[in-house]
Protein backbone atom coordinates (compact mmCIF):
# COMPACT_ATOMS: atom_id res chain seq x y z
CA UNK A 1 0.00 0.00 0.00
CA UNK A 2 3.04 2.25 0.02
CA UNK A 3 2.51 3.02 -3.64
CA UNK A 4 -0.58 4.61 -5.18
CA UNK A 5 -1.04 1.92 -7.86
CA UNK A 6 -1.55 -1.03 -5.44
CA UNK A 7 -3.78 1.23 -3.34
CA UNK A 8 -5.90 2.12 -6.38
CA UNK A 9 -6.05 -1.58 -7.33
CA UNK A 10 -7.30 -2.44 -3.81
CA UNK A 11 -10.01 0.20 -4.08
CA UNK A 12 -11.03 -0.91 -7.58
CA UNK A 13 -11.05 -4.61 -6.64
CA UNK A 14 -13.17 -3.83 -3.58
CA UNK A 15 -15.73 -1.88 -5.61
CA UNK A 16 -15.89 -4.61 -8.28
CA UNK A 17 -16.30 -7.37 -5.67
CA UNK A 18 -19.04 -5.42 -3.90
CA UNK A 19 -20.97 -4.63 -7.07
CA UNK A 20 -20.59 -8.15 -8.47
CA UNK A 21 -21.90 -9.81 -5.30
CA UNK A 22 -24.84 -7.40 -5.15
CA UNK A 23 -25.68 -8.03 -8.79
CA UNK A 24 -25.52 -11.82 -8.44
CA UNK A 25 -27.52 -12.01 -5.22
CA UNK A 26 -30.22 -9.60 -6.37
CA UNK A 27 -30.48 -11.54 -9.61
CA UNK A 28 -30.80 -14.88 -7.76
CA UNK A 29 -33.03 -13.86 -4.83
CA UNK A 30 -36.41 -12.27 -5.67
CA UNK A 31 -37.40 -8.99 -4.03
CA UNK A 32 -38.69 -9.43 -0.49
CA UNK A 33 -37.43 -13.03 -0.29
CA UNK A 34 -34.89 -14.71 1.94
CA UNK A 35 -33.06 -17.91 1.00
CA UNK A 36 -31.56 -19.90 3.89
CA UNK A 37 -27.94 -20.94 3.46
CA UNK A 38 -27.75 -22.35 7.00
CA UNK A 39 -31.31 -22.48 8.31
CA UNK A 40 -31.80 -20.18 11.28
CA UNK A 41 -28.20 -18.90 11.13
CA UNK A 42 -27.36 -17.35 7.76
CA UNK A 43 -29.63 -16.34 4.88
CA UNK A 44 -29.34 -14.44 1.62
CA UNK A 45 -32.04 -11.79 1.93
CA UNK A 46 -33.06 -9.32 -0.76
CA UNK A 47 -33.13 -6.01 1.16
CA UNK A 48 -33.16 -2.38 0.05
CA UNK A 49 -31.79 0.14 2.54
CA UNK A 50 -32.48 3.85 1.96
CA UNK A 51 -30.58 4.73 5.13
CA UNK A 52 -27.16 3.99 6.55
CA UNK A 53 -26.18 1.48 9.25
CA UNK A 54 -29.24 -0.12 10.86
CA UNK A 55 -31.42 1.96 8.48
CA UNK A 56 -30.64 5.20 10.32
CA UNK A 57 -31.46 8.29 8.23
CA UNK A 58 -33.85 6.26 6.07
CA UNK A 59 -35.20 8.31 3.21
CA UNK A 60 -32.56 11.05 3.65
CA UNK A 61 -30.80 10.13 0.39
CA UNK A 62 -29.68 13.69 -0.41
CA UNK A 63 -28.01 14.08 2.99
CA UNK A 64 -26.31 10.68 2.72
CA UNK A 65 -25.12 11.45 -0.83
CA UNK A 66 -23.71 14.81 0.28
CA UNK A 67 -21.85 13.34 3.26
CA UNK A 68 -20.49 10.44 1.20
CA UNK A 69 -19.57 12.80 -1.64
CA UNK A 70 -17.46 14.81 0.81
CA UNK A 71 -16.05 11.83 2.70
CA UNK A 72 -14.59 10.00 -0.30
CA UNK A 73 -12.36 12.88 -1.49
CA UNK A 74 -11.34 13.57 2.13
CA UNK A 75 -10.31 9.91 2.57
CA UNK A 76 -8.38 10.06 -0.73
CA UNK A 77 -6.61 13.23 0.48
CA UNK A 78 -5.86 11.50 3.80
CA UNK A 79 -4.18 8.68 1.86
CA UNK A 80 -2.28 11.18 -0.31
CA UNK A 81 -0.72 12.81 2.75
CA UNK A 82 0.00 9.57 4.62
CA UNK A 83 1.04 6.97 2.01
CA UNK A 84 4.78 7.52 2.51
CA UNK A 85 4.80 7.41 6.30
CA UNK A 86 1.56 5.71 7.42
CA UNK A 87 1.53 2.19 8.82
CA UNK A 88 0.47 -0.47 6.30
CA UNK A 89 -2.65 -1.27 8.38
CA UNK A 90 -3.70 2.38 8.18
CA UNK A 91 -3.16 2.48 4.42
CA UNK A 92 -5.08 -0.76 3.83
CA UNK A 93 -7.85 0.55 6.08
CA UNK A 94 -8.07 3.73 4.02
CA UNK A 95 -8.41 1.66 0.84
CA UNK A 96 -11.17 -0.48 2.35
CA UNK A 97 -13.03 2.59 3.61
CA UNK A 98 -12.92 4.23 0.19
CA UNK A 99 -13.97 1.07 -1.68
CA UNK A 100 -16.86 0.45 0.73
CA UNK A 101 -18.05 4.05 0.50
CA UNK A 102 -17.80 3.98 -3.30
CA UNK A 103 -19.66 0.65 -3.54
CA UNK A 104 -22.59 1.96 -1.52
CA UNK A 105 -22.47 5.34 -3.29
CA UNK A 106 -22.86 3.61 -6.65
CA UNK A 107 -26.01 1.90 -5.35
CA UNK A 108 -27.46 5.15 -4.02
CA UNK A 109 -26.85 6.94 -7.33
CA UNK A 110 -28.22 4.10 -9.48
CA UNK A 111 -31.10 2.88 -7.31
CA UNK A 112 -31.66 5.47 -4.51
CA UNK A 113 -31.00 2.69 -2.00
CA UNK A 114 -28.22 0.29 -1.03
CA UNK A 115 -28.58 -3.38 -1.94
CA UNK A 116 -28.08 -5.53 1.18
CA UNK A 117 -28.18 -9.31 1.21
CA UNK A 118 -26.05 -10.87 3.99
CA UNK A 119 -28.42 -11.81 6.82
CA UNK A 120 -27.07 -13.44 9.98
CA UNK A 121 -29.54 -14.58 12.61
CA UNK A 122 -27.94 -14.31 16.06
CA UNK A 123 -28.13 -17.50 18.12
CA UNK A 124 -29.27 -15.57 21.19
CA UNK A 125 -33.00 -14.79 21.17
CA UNK A 126 -32.49 -11.69 23.34
CA UNK A 127 -30.54 -9.94 20.58
CA UNK A 128 -33.33 -10.17 18.05
CA UNK A 129 -32.92 -9.61 14.32
CA UNK A 130 -29.57 -8.30 13.15
CA UNK A 131 -29.06 -5.88 10.27
CA UNK A 132 -28.85 -7.15 6.71
CA UNK A 133 -25.64 -5.89 5.13
CA UNK A 134 -23.35 -6.22 2.10
CA UNK A 135 -19.68 -6.54 1.12
CA UNK A 136 -19.16 -2.75 1.08
CA UNK A 137 -20.34 -2.64 4.71
CA UNK A 138 -17.77 -5.32 5.59
CA UNK A 139 -15.05 -3.24 3.92
CA UNK A 140 -16.10 -0.15 5.88
CA UNK A 141 -16.05 -2.03 9.20
CA UNK A 142 -12.71 -3.68 8.40
CA UNK A 143 -11.29 -0.29 7.36
CA UNK A 144 -12.32 1.25 10.68
CA UNK A 145 -10.84 -1.72 12.57
CA UNK A 146 -7.52 -1.39 10.70
CA UNK A 147 -7.47 2.35 11.36
CA UNK A 148 -8.03 1.77 15.10
CA UNK A 149 -5.35 -0.94 15.16
CA UNK A 150 -2.84 1.37 13.45
CA UNK A 151 -3.65 4.30 15.74
CA UNK A 152 -3.52 2.24 18.94
CA UNK A 153 -0.49 0.07 18.22
CA UNK A 154 1.44 1.99 15.55
CA UNK A 155 0.75 5.70 16.09
CA UNK A 156 2.37 8.16 13.68
CA UNK A 157 5.91 9.10 14.59
CA UNK A 158 6.38 12.66 15.73
CA UNK A 159 8.74 14.66 13.58
CA UNK A 160 11.85 15.96 15.26
CA UNK A 161 11.74 19.66 15.93
CA UNK A 162 14.60 21.85 14.73
CA UNK A 163 16.92 22.87 17.55
CA UNK A 164 16.76 26.51 18.43
CA UNK A 165 19.73 28.65 17.46
CA UNK A 166 21.83 30.02 20.31
CA UNK A 167 21.05 33.62 21.28
CA UNK A 168 22.42 36.14 18.81
CA UNK A 169 22.78 33.66 15.95
CA UNK A 170 20.50 33.59 12.94
CA UNK A 171 19.21 30.41 11.36
CA UNK A 172 18.89 32.16 7.99
CA UNK A 173 21.60 31.90 5.38
CA UNK A 174 23.36 35.09 4.25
Amino acid sequence: MRRPLPFAMLVLLGVVLDQLTKYLLFWMVPEGRSVPVIEGVFHFTHAQNTGVAFSMLSGKTAVILAVTGLAIPLMAWWYAVSWKTGHSALLAGQGLLISGALGNLIDRVLFSYVRDFLDFVPPLPLIGKWAVFNVADIFICAGVALFLYAELFHPPKKTAEKPEAPAGESTQRP
